[in-house]
């Protein structure tokens, strides 16, 4: 029994035991939970106050969402709403059917993000007024902009809009983006990203320094390494209102309105060398684009560009063919009027990001329907140049260029190569209606343009031109012709309008080197400065009713401070026949004059001498002020034959010899002519004979005893002495005072007679009767009588 009790005793204890064991642990059970529910709810509150913390610091006022579904793999939203308040105005984003997906990964707990698809976002933009500013001009350069590492590898938005203000209305850009990335690995850790955008703006919206932009643009960029390279590119686009870069262009060339359109083109082939494209080891990768840009509102301009660029840095824009067409109804430049001016260029080259490099094709021409000077427009005068159906070619020009991004600045501007230039018409007051086509090369940079080639005339007439034009400075042009023949001659005598109508070349060559300085800083005749050559080589020719053959020499011109110098070293005539055969003819010597008194300077002969009638004829060296005119010119005459003289004078049966020496001081007054006043000629000893059988002195002879003893004493006179007195006035009129001693063997058993005679001659007359009498050309003598044909006409009509 005592074992019974002891064990009751036991079993009592130990039941009393676990009933106060399990009403402990439920104490402590109730404790936990209440414990648990307390650190819920202080981590409710806690997590509370930080999401509202949260979202206030981001501005963001309203979160809100419908039909969640969240899972361990994802997140659904059948409805999205978030509103975001900034200094920079409200942001609402909006969107429907979002799902979001996430990967867990083999270590770690941290999940990936991997992917984001949208069927509808929407994005609104409400600024605030007071915190718009203006839009940085500084020209700093605008980077690639850097994708956030937390974006999920795979994007899909199928639809997508954006509105923002657009001046009293709203702009929307709607679209669809869509990106997809390949895995980073050891070689390459950072992630690669497909991005393909397509977009569309239905009205103008405000791009901040470029203008309203509105149209479609669809992109395929790929995202590697931080830089951005393009895949594939399609626009058609339409600019209006154009930023403040429009005003760097000249006015009339502003459009109002830009089209342009991008598309996908074939593959071009390799790049030439010396292009960018065509250093290094490798060849960077190329999307090859057809590019179409229409301007219109000012200047109408098309462009049409088969074009390549680059991928990746360093930017290189090759271009294939690229058509250029501009034109504009008037336009006024550099002091100059173009009447429908019209560029079609078609170009090839590269460009980067800091050089350029342009050929000209063959088809490049620029017209101009007329072009004239703006002083000549504006007051109207006659003394203008006008040219009709102007036309430049460059074919094979090159254009290079050197220049900075930031601020915008050429460092280097060249245009170099061949340029054809052609004028329907050249109109101007010292030139006769013609054509004109100059072929040459242009060297063209920042500081001077140098043009240097051939020009001919639509006569025949050619000039081998070379101008160097320097913006800061004079105009140099150097101009060098020949003229040989006489074709040659009278092409010449069709491009000049004052070439003297009663000139004719018959022959030889004339050679003329013009340099010419011309500042147009203030275009005065002060500013001109003029050198010319001209080089004389057996010219021969007639001028009114002289004729001239075998002139050799040169003659030198300066016109330098508005003063004249005609200068010549040696010029040689072989002979100039007025109707009295002079030469060999000698000159040296100079004229100077002021250009606006042209007759009122100083002539100076350092030699002038001519062989005339078996003698000579001499200008002694000095110098004459024709501002005192008349001035007066001793010309001695040395041993002249009097049998050729005879032989020349128009009066039939007259004869004679001596030789005849004398001073002839001769009376120049430019606007006068000649004169001379108190001759004298005078026959050297022995003396010589005249012989006199006229028939009108024997008529005379059978009325008078004395003139009987005259006539028959001229019949065969022979002299001892033979002086002259000669007086010439302005009106042609010669008086000539003979004083004759010698006798007639036959006559009067040879007594001494002394004869006093005066004659009195026109000479223009004479020297008409001796070009119609003499030998002279067929030419001379028929402009003589054509002279007097029209010259009887007249007498009989009056």
């Amino acid at each position: 029994m005592k074992g019974y009790r002891e064990g009751a005793v036991v079993a009592y204890f130990m039941w009393k035991r676990g009933t106060r064991m399990r009403i402990a642990w439920k104490s402590i059970g109730w404790g936990l939970i209440i414990v648990l529910l307390l650190i819920f709810l202080a981590g409710g509150l806690a997590a509370r106050h930080y999401w509202v913390q949260l979202l206030q610091q981001n501005g963001i006022e309203t979160l809100s969402w419908k039909g969640i579904a969240l899972s361990t793999d994802g997140l659904a939203l059948e409805d999205l709403e978030v509103r975001q308040s900034g200094p920079s105005g409200d942001l609402v984003v909006t969107g429907k059917k979002l799902e979001a997906s996430w990967l867990w990964p083999e270590e770690g707990w941290q999940p990936q993000w991997h992917h984001l698809k949208a069927r509808q976002l929407r994005v609104d933009w409400y600024p605030e007024k007071k915190s718009q500013k203006p839009v940085s001009q500084s020209g700093q350069q605008i980077s690639s902009p850097t994708l956030p590492s937390w974006l999920p590898a795979e994007i899909e938005i199928r639809q997508f809009n954006a509105t923002a203000p657009c001046g009293a209305d709203r702009c929307t850009l709607s679209g669809s983006l869509s990106m997809n990335s390949t895995p980073s690995t050891q070689a390459q850790p950072e992630m690669t990203r497909r991005l393909l955008v397509q977009a569309r703006v239905s009205k103008p919206w405000p791009v901040p320094g470029i203008g309203q932009v509105k149209g479609d643009l669809e992109a395929e960029l790929l995202v590697e390494q931080g830089h951005w390279h393009p895949q594939r590119l399609q626009t058609d686009l339409e600019l209006s209102q154009p930023g403040k870069w429009v005003q760097s262009l000249p006015e009339p060339w502003r459009p109002e309105l830009l089209s342009l359109a991008i598309r996908s083109a074939e593959t071009m082939p390799p790049p030439a060398s010396g292009s960018p494209l065509s250093e290094g080891s490798g060849s960077p990768d190329l999307l090859p684009l057809q590019l179409s840009l229409h301007s219109s509102g000012g200047a109408e301009v098309n462009a049409d560009s088969h074009l390549a660029i680059t991928t990746s840095a360093p930017w290189v824009i090759r271009l294939g063919e690229t058509r250029l067409d501009a034109s504009y109804p008037e336009l006024t430049a550099a002091g100059w009027v173009l009447i429908q001016p019209r560029v079609r260029a078609v170009v090839t080259g590269w460009l980067s990001t800091t050089t350029a490099s342009l050929v000209f094709d063959q088809s490049t021409k620029l017209k101009v329907a007329r072009l004239s000077p703006v002083t000549g427009r504006a007051t109207g005068t006659n003394n203008k140049l006008q040219v009709d159906s102007l036309g430049i070619q460059m074919a094979g020009t090159r254009l290079h260029a050197r220049y900075q991004q930031v601020p915008p600045a050429f460092e280097k501007l060249a245009l170099s190569g061949p340029v054809v230039v052609k004028a329907g018409q050249i109109q101007h007051p010292q030139l006769q209606p013609l054509a004109w086509v100059f072929n040459g090369n242009i060297d063209s940079n920042f500081h001077k343009t140098r043009v240097k080639g051939l020009l001919r005339a639509g006569s025949g007439t050619t000039a081998n031109l070379d101008v160097d034009f320097p913006y800061q400075g004079p105009v140099h042009l150097n101009g060098k012709m020949r003229v040989s023949g006489e074709d040659e001659a009278e092409a010449l005598s069709r491009v000049l309008a004052d070439w003297p109508p009663l000139l004719d070349v018959s022959g030889g060559t004339v050679s003329a080197d013009i340099n010419l300085h011309q500042s147009l800083q203030r275009a005065q005749p002060r500013n001109l400065n003029l050198s010319a050559g001209l080089t004389f080589v057996e010219w021969s020719g007639l001028y009114d009713r002289t004729a001239w053959e075998g002139v050799n020499g040169s003659i030198n011109i300066q016109l330098q401070d508005s003063e004249l110098s005609i200068d010549t070293q040696e010029l040689t005539i072989e002979q100039v026949n007025p109707g009295l055969p002079l030469g060999p003819i000698q000159l040296a010597g100079n004229y100077q004059a002021p250009l606006a008194e042209l007759s009122r300077g100083t002539l100076t002969f350092e030699k002038a001498f001519s062989e005339a009638l078996g003698g000579e004829i001499h200008v002694q060296p000095g110098s004459w002020d024709l501002a005192q005119a008349p001035v007066t010119i001793p010309v001695e005459l040395q041993q002249l034959s009097l049998t050729r003289l005879l032989q020349l004078y128009p009066a039939e049966g007259l004869a004679g010899t001596g030789i005849l020496s004398g001073t002839v001081p001769v009376l120049f007054d430019p606007l006068t002519g000649i004169e001379i006043d108190r001759g004298r000629i005078d026959a050297l000893k022995p003396g010589g004979r005249l012989q006199l059988t006229a028939d009108r002195l024997k008529a005379l002879a059978s009325q008078n005893e004395t003139m009987k003893v005259v006539t028959r004493a001229l019949e065969d006179f022979h002299y001892s002495v033979l002086d002259s007195g000669i007086d010439y006035d302005g009106d042609g009129t010669l008086v000539l005072t003979l004083h004759l001693k010698g006798r007639n063997p036959e006559v009067g058993d040879g007594r001494p007679v002394v004869l006093n005679i005066n004659l009195e001659e026109n000479i223009p007359a004479l020297l008409k009767s001796l070009q119609l009498s003499g030998n002279v050309s067929e030419r001379v003598k028929d402009r003589v009588r054509n002279l007097l044909e029209r010259r009887q006409q007249n007498s009989d009509d009056s």
